[in-house]
C-alpha cells in the first residue's frame, strides 16, 4: 500500500482490519504502521478491537497484569451491531485465539483439542506449570548443544545446493533448516525428516488469518496433527523403553516424574516448537537475506565482521519482525497508554508497528546491524516470552552466517519478491537465489 494513498486518508474513518487483509498491506505493512503510531498509537478499530503501535503501549501491554492469552475471557457482544460486524468482526478473534480453529471448528478437531495445551493460548496456573515444565527439559545448555547441530545442517544443505549454482532459498534452505534442527534435537530419524516438514506446513498453514474459512487447511492441518501425534506417541514410547540423549526422552522423563507433561501436553509442546520455530526462523533468514541484498553495505560488514553477526540478526528481528502481531484480552477493564480498555476485548499488539516506533529507535526505518542497544520485541516479553527465541537466534545467525561464508556473491534474481498472505506472521513466498 502506497505511503502517499495512507496519509490522504482520514484515520478516522479507517476500519484499520480491513486494511490489514489487504494485500498491498502484506506487502508492506509499515507505512501504515508509522501512521497508526502518529494519529493513534492505542486505537479502538470499527469492529471495536483495541489496535496498539507504540513501543511504549505495546510494552505495557504485554506487561499487564489483566492481559489473558485465552479467548474464554472474550466478550463478543461488543461487535453487535458495528459496522463490519460478522465475519470481519467476530471470526477473525475466534480464529486467532483458537490458533486457527476458526469460528466453525468440528468439535472433534485434532488441532483444536491440540492448541488448547500451546503456550501461546493458556494462563496461569495451567502456563506456569506447562512452561515450568517444558524449561527443565529445554535449557541454555541444551541450546548451547545444539549450536554444532545448526551449523552441521546448514553446511549440509549448502553443500548440495552449491553446484546448482540458483535455488529458492525459501523452501530449499530457509524453510529446511529449523525442520531439520529441531528434528535432530528430538530424535527423529533422518528419513522421517521429510514427512515432519509436511505436518509442519499444514499446521502452520492454520495459524494465520489469511486460511480463515478455508475447509482445505482445516482438513489437511487435522489430518497432519493426527499423523503427528500417532508419530510422537510411538517415538515417546520408544524412549521410554530405550531412552537417548534427546529432546524427546528429556520430556518423556519429566511425563514419568510426579507432576509432569501428560501425553497430550507432550504432543502439544512439541508441535508448538515445531511450528513456531519453523516459521518463524525460516522468515527470518528469508527476509533477512533480501533485506541485506537491498543493503548492500550491511551486507558487506555482515561478511567481513563476524563479531557483528549476533547484534545484526536482532536488528534484522527489528528490521522487519517475523512475527507481526501478538493477541490479547482483557480479564479487567484498564488502562493502556492513556486509553481505557473495557473487559472482554481483544488487544492487538502491533510488534512491527513497535520495532519501529522512533521514540525508542533512532532513524527506524533504517538497518544498521551495528545498531547500540537493540532489543527487538519479535518474540514478545514476560512470562509469555517465546520459549524458543533462543533457539530461533542461534538458527538465524549461524544460517545466515553459514549462507554468506559459503556462497559470498549469493543474490536475488527478482526485483519484487511476493510476500505471503499473512497478517501474523511475515515472511516471502520464495526468493529465487543465484550465485557464482
Amino acid at each position: 500500500m502506497r505511503d502517499r494513498e495512507i496519509k490522504n486518508r482520514d484515520m478516522s474513518r479507517w476500519n484499520v482490519l480491513r486494511f490489514m487483509l489487504d494485500p498491498r498491506f502484506r506487502r508492506d505493512p509499515y507505512p501504515l504502521y508509522a501512521r497508526l503510531r502518529e494519529w493513534a498509537p492505542v486505537h479502538t478499530a470499527v469492529v471495536g478491537a483495541t489496535i496498539i503501535s507504540s513501543h511504549a503501549a505495546v510494552m505495557e501491554a504485554l506487561r499487564h497484569p489483566h492481559m489473558s492469552n485465552s479467548e474464554s475471557h472474550a466478550d463478543f457482544s461488543y461487535t453487535a451491531g458495528r459496522q463490519g460486524a460478522g465475519q470481519l468482526a467476530e471470526a477473525p478473534f475466534r480464529y486467532l485465539m483458537n490458533r486457527g480453529g476458526g469460528w466453525q471448528a468440528e468439535p472433534r478437531d485434532a488441532f483444536i483439542a491440540m492448541s488448547r495445551n500451546f503456550l501461546t493460548g493458556i494462563d496461569a496456573p495451567h502456563h506456569t506449570r506447562l512452561r515450568g515444565l517444558v524449561a527443565r527439559a529445554f535449557t541454555p545448555r541444551v541450546i548451547a548443544d545444539a549450536t554444532p547441530v545448526i551449523e552441521k545442517i546448514a553446511h549440509e544443505l549448502i553443500d548440495q545446493l552449491e553446484p546448482r549454482r540458483s535455488a529458492d532459498l525459501l523452501s530449499e534452505y530457509a524453510y529446511e533448516l529449523p525442520v531439520r534442527v529441531i528434528c535432530r534435537m528430538l530424535g527423529v530419524p533422518a528419513e522421517d525428516f521429510p514427512v515432519f516438514h509436511r505436518w509442519v506446513v499444514d499446521i502452520v498453514a492454520r495459524f494465520d488469518l489469511a486460511g480463515l474459512g478455508s475447509t482445505r487447511i482445516a482438513r489437511d492441518s487435522n489430518t497432519a496433527t493426527k499423523e503427528l501425534t500417532a508419530y510422537l506417541l510411538a517415538l515417546a514410547d520408544n524412549r521410554r523403553a530405550e531412552p537417548r540423549d534427546d529432546l524427546i526422552s528429556r520430556l518423556v522423563e519429566l511425563a514419568d516424574d510426579g507432576d509432569a507433561l501428560s501425553e497430550p501436553e507432550l504432543v502439544s509442546v512439541v508441535a508448538l516448537l515445531l511450528a513456531a520455530g519453523h516459521e518463524t526462523t525460516a522468515n527470518l533468514i528469508g527476509t533477512s537475506a533480501w533485506h541485506l541484498s537491498r543493503n548492500p553495505g550491511q551486507l558487506s560488514d555482515w561478511k567481513q565482521q563476524p563479531d557483528l553477526r549476533r547484534n545484526g540478526v536482532e536488528e534484522l528481528l527489528r528490521f522487519d519482525s517475523s512475527i507481526q502481531l501478538m493477541l490479547r484480552i482483557t480479564t479487567e477493564a484498564c488502562e493502556i497508554g492513556g486509553v481505557e480498555i473495557a473487559r472482554g476485548r481483544h488487544v492487538i499488539m502491533l510488534l512491527g508497528a513497535a520495532n519501529r516506533d522512533p521514540e525508542r529507535f533512532s532513524d527506524p526505518d533504517r538497518l544498521d546491524l551495528g545498531r547500540p542497544g537493540v532489543q527487538a520485541i519479535s518474540f514478545g516479553f514476560g512470562a509469555h516470552h517465546c520459549i524458543g527465541a533462543a533457539l530461533a537466534r542461534a538458527e538465524g545467525e549461524i544460517g545466515l552466517g553459514v549462507l554468506y561464508d559459503r556462497l559470498p556473491n549469493l543474490r536475488p534474481t527478482v526485483e519484487r519478491p511476493e510476500w505471503r498472505p499473512s497478517i501474523v506472521f511475515r515472511g516471502l513466498k520464495e526468493l529465487p537465489v543465484r550465485w557464482d
